[in-house]
């Protein structure tokens, strides 16, 4: 091997390993700052686990381990609104993730496997 070659391969490492640590400082620098998703508040209802996921920009709602679309849960200024639900607004999480299990089955489809068809 020249020493050209051997020299272009460790500039390729060291570059590399710059960019891994740099990744890993910055994945530590965002769990610390409470970036990262944790559980907000879990409950069962009517024999499904729910599950809010969220951080200090913006919730989710796990049903049964499987996450929603964003459109289906969103937390605003003025509470928690849902599309599946376009004329009401929630004052808490736990009230509209009640409404919209209600509604599974009947007015949309949240969990598929769980409604014969």
């Amino acid at each position: 091997m020249g020493r050209r070659r051997f020299l272009k391969i460790m500039a390729g490492a060291v570059a590399g390993a710059g960019v891994v640590a740099f990744g890993i400082e910055q994945a530590q620098n965002a769990n610390a700052a409470g970036h990262g998703t944790q559980s907000l508040d879990s409950f069962r209802y009517k024999g499904k686990s729910l599950d809010m996921m969220g951080n200090t920009s913006y919730e989710m709602l796990h049903i049964n381990g499987q996450a929603m679309p964003d459109h289906v849960f969103n937390k605003t200024a003025a509470g928690y609104t849902s599309h599946m639900l376009p004329f009401e607004n929630f004052s808490s999480r736990r009230e509209l993730a009640k409404k919209l299990v209600d509604g599974d089955g009947t007015l949309y489809i949240l969990t598929p496997g769980d409604h014969p068809m």
